[in-house]
């Protein structure tokens, strides 16, 4: 649990006194926490001290198993179902034109080269209104006091972008647009990736349980090549560049026919996409458990289409207890490939050659909380859960072979 930045309800005692209580229209978390006892800047009236850390009280890196970097394996622990869509700069500003009705021939400030027609910018902009998505998530008039993390089904990230358009944020420098929901600034992929090597080989251990998870990945074919490092089961190949906008809302159908084809046959769908290879570092060995049905997983990478994509098929996918995670380029630091369009460079790669004695620990306890969750429904741990300090530092090497 956690409050909101914009009331200081957070990590960040900076930003304890930056906005008005009526301008909060977001949610941020610490990387790393107490369990149960959220470090907060300001406190939440009737909060006890029990129940909350000072964000200038000694986190222990290695056993404080809470934040927003463990969020994405405690809710696949507990198979709890949720999407995730990534609205960061480039989004911000094709949805910008699209609120007036037009487009660019390239979305500014979009490595990819993604076209922004008129058609394509305007149904990016529906995507903030989409009543399901709404419903869903956090809304913006429930902006004070304790919020809970874990029983939302889809979630807005964002960058601190939409205070453009806050209405009621002293930021705002253009028209209001009416948030009906609040927005997550944590990006959560891009932090695991560059910043928490042990919480990411978590999560992909526990991702990697094809007793309880069938993974899916989409996008361009350098993500499909790290089959043996992300758990992909499947893979869908799209283009790495649009040629037109045209091309662009074809390959939004296309991916929407894949992902309905799979929700549908809870497998792969034969002859669409590309199968990833069969074999992987963190999802090697069979199911044991053939009666018990597995949970689809989509990892999407496809640029501005993913928002699309999962909007239009938000509902199917709740329906089907799926996910939807929008993982955009948050790979792209460990993958060598010179087709790589770099928005950061490689430097993240250190933190997995030679990982630190204390990540290598947090790895080790994080294993200790799986097999926790684990034991409590008397499920068969994944196929590479270690509690060996030595694997454990090979685990988080094995990104980089």
């Amino acid at each position: 649990m956690t409050g909101c930045t914009c009331l200081g309800q957070e990590f960040d005692p900076g930003n304890a006194h930056n906005f008005a209580a009526a301008s909060c229209d977001c949610i941020n978390t610490a990387k790393r926490e107490p369990c149960n006892k959220p470090i907060l800047a300001r406190v939440p009236t009737g909060l006890k001290k029990d129940q909350w850390t000072d964000p200038h009280d000694n986190v222990d890196e290695a056993e404080h198993l809470c934040g927003w970097s463990t969020y994405y394996l405690q809710r696949f622990l507990k198979t709890s179902p949720f999407s995730v869509a990534r609205y960061n700069d480039g989004e911000w500003i094709a949805m910008e034109l699209g609120n007036q009705g037009s487009g660019s021939g390239t979305c500014p400030g979009n490595v990819d080269g993604l076209p922004c027609g008129s058609t394509f910018t305007s149904r990016l902009r529906k995507t903030l209104e989409n009543k399901m998505l709404v419903e869903d998530t956090w809304p913006a008039n429930n902006n004070a006091g304790i919020t809970e993390l874990f029983d939302k089904g889809f979630i807005y990230q964002s960058s601190w972008d939409f205070t453009r358009h806050a209405g009621r944020n002293e930021m705002a420098s253009h028209e209001g647009w009416n948030f009906k929901q609040q927005f997550w600034l944590n990006d959560i992929i891009h932090g695991l990736v560059r910043e928490q090597p042990a919480d990411l080989t978590a999560w992909m251990v526990v991702l990697g349980d094809k007793n309880r998870f069938r993974v899916t990945g989409v996008g361009p074919e350098w993500l499909g090549q790290m089959a043996h490092k992300i758990p992909f089961d499947d893979f869908v190949t799209i283009k790495p560049a649009m040629a037109d906008e045209q091309e662009e809302l074809q390959t939004v159908d296309f991916l929407e026919k894949e992902i309905q084809c799979r929700l549908n046959q809870g497998g792969p769908c034969v002859g669409n996409g590309a199968a990833a290879q069969p074999q992987s570092l963190l999802s090697l060995g069979t199911r044991s458990n053939a009666s018990r049905a597995r949970s689809q997983v989509f990892l999407l990478s496809a640029s501005m289409m993913t928002n699309i994509v999962i909007a239009d098929l938000y509902t199917q996918a709740k329906a089907a207890g799926a996910f939807l995670i929008d993982i955009g380029s948050g790979f792209d630091p460990l993958i060598n490939d010179p087709r790589v369009r770099r928005r950061t460079g490689l430097q993240a790669q250190e933190r997995y050659r030679e990982p630190k004695d204390v990540e290598v620990r947090r790895l080790v306890h994080l294993m200790h909380h799986i097999r926790e969750e684990y034991d409590k429904q008397h499920w068969p741990l994944p196929p590479t859960f270690t509690e060996s300090t030595e694997d454990a530092r090979r685990l988080i090497q094995s990104w980089l072979q």
